[in-house]
């Protein structure tokens, strides 16, 4: 049996600019380098947690801003991300 393909084609991403509501927002890591959930919330005013579902573990795995570092995990690309604001901002897809 052979796994089935897909192929994508059209222009990179470049810049973004999404609006976030107060609350929880979900985002996509579209970069082809990975970054850290301490600087994705570092890039977006406002920002008070990043979690994401880590399906390995079927748990989920959150940052919390001015918590322990050690809660930092990598965002790689493709990766579906949950981001808590406590007011209206804007991710720019820098992270």
């Amino acid at each position: 049996m052979r796994a089935a393909s897909s192929n994508v084609s059209g222009y990179r991403i470049s810049n973004v600019s999404v609006p976030l509501f107060a609350g929880w927002n979900m985002i996509g890591w579209y970069h082809d380098y990975n970054t850290t959930a301490s600087s994705l919330a570092g890039n977006i005013a406002n920002c008070t947690m990043v979690s994401w579902f880590n399906a390995s573990s079927q748990s989920f795995e959150s940052y919390v801003v001015g918590g322990p570092p050690s809660f930092d995990f990598v965002i790689t690309a493709g990766t579906g991300i949950f981001i808590l604001v406590d007011v209206e901002s804007v991710w720019y897809g820098e992270g």
